[in-house]
């Protein structure tokens, strides 16, 4: 299972024959084939607490919007409690930002 923080591209993970996909964002998802289970949540990554919602996740990642998580401190700190109570053990985040 993976769990993807404001969604991008879908494509990266046909290859790696997912179970299933989470995103954080469903704008993206919306125009794209579907070759795998999804849903999505309206929540915020950087503000909501998201073990209430979800759990145990292969990958979580976060391939776009990322600084937007550290205009604080504390959205910094949600943001990385989120991806801590998320992940199974063994587990992998992944993520890029910008300079």
């Amino acid at each position: 299972t993976v769990c993807d923080f404001y969604c991008d591209d879908f494509d990266k993970w046909n290859d790696l024959q997912i179970g299933h996909y989470v995103g954080i964002d469903r704008e993206t998802w919306e125009s794209q084939r579907k070759p795998y289970t999804a849903h999505f949540c309206e929540l915020d990554p950087s503000t909501e607490n998201l073990a209430s919602y979800l759990h145990d996740k292969d990958i979580v990642c976060c391939m776009q919007n990322l600084q937007l998580s550290f205009e604080t401190e504390e959205k910094a700190k949600r943001l990385l409690n989120n991806v801590a109570s998320l992940l199974k053990l063994g587990g992998y985040f992944l993520s890029i930002t910008p300079d």
